[in-house]
């Protein structure tokens, strides 16, 4: 017999106290995981994952400023 989860919900909250993104996690066997993001580490993140997005080969460095923009928008 088989004992997987699988994810059931994931929410994300603000804590104004703690000046905190709250990144809760659950899964579909009741586990509960929760996150609690600084302004420093999703700012380290964010860039991370722009960096990433600007890898694409499908978003040229010959594209127009504008259109990159819209582009990497959209894979947001």
């Amino acid at each position: 017999m088989s004992t997987t989860s699988g994810l059931h919900q994931i929410g994300l909250t603000y804590d104004p106290v703690q000046d905190r993104l709250v990144l809760r996690i659950s899964s579909t066997d009741k586990s509960e995981w929760r996150l609690a993001l600084t302004r420093r580490f999703v700012s380290l993140l964010w860039k991370s994952l722009v960096g990433a997005l600007e890898m694409n080969p499908d978003i040229r460095d010959d594209l127009m400023p504008k259109v990159k923009e819209a582009m990497l928008a959209m894979q947001h």
